[in-house]
């Protein structure tokens, strides 16, 4: 079992999981203004994905940890440190992957979608609607094969309070969320 308590065993995967980092926003939309990526004004006329951002993930036996998918990903490097900082919580979950099918037809103007109709976020990852939470990991409970590693990466509370003040010291009181 890992140490969010949800219990990790083969059948409790299905049907297909995912991480999500934050909670799941009203009206089942994530936001695109506050991602790191150049391209999205270019290729995007709304401020909203079509779905909840979340990302592909699978169960390692060998590890006892969910193996999280960062290839492709612009933004999981930001998103991993705002878990491990605890500005964020990390989900695991469950729901319909959203395809071009989905979307009304002014939805469908706003959006690019690959060959397979899956329409993905801004980022690359992909989108669900009746996003249903299984459990909330903590970042010990996933790694990012050749990214992150929790066994090396993560920091201790001494760190976060530090890195927190340091923060608070040039940024102000506000932290990002």
């Amino acid at each position: 079992m890992a140490e969010s308590g949800y219990d990790s065993t083969p059948e409790s995967t299905e049907p297909k999981v995912y991480i999500r980092f934050g909670e799941i926003p009203k009206g089942e939309r994530s936001g695109i203004g506050a991602s790191p990526n150049v391209y999205k004004h270019m290729y995007r006329r709304s401020d909203q994905e079509m779905g909840v951002s979340v990302y592909d993930v699978e169960w390692d036996a060998a590890r006892n940890l969910w193996a999280l998918d960062v290839y492709n990903v612009a933004s999981a490097g930001e998103l991993i440190f705002a878990a491990m900082m605890g500005h964020r919580k990390v989900y695991l979950v469950s729901g319909h992957e959203v395809t071009y099918d989905d979307l009304t037809e002014s939805e469908q103007e706003l959006v690019e979608w690959n060959e397979a109709g899956w329409v993905r976020g801004i980022d690359n990852e992909p989108l669900l609607r009746d996003v249903k939470i299984i459990g909330e990991l903590t970042c010990r409970d996933f790694y990012g094969p050749g990214f992150y590693n929790p066994d090396e990466d993560f920091l201790s509370p001494e760190d976060y309070a530090r890195i927190n003040e340091l923060y608070a010291e040039t940024q102000g009181p506000s932290r990002p969320t």
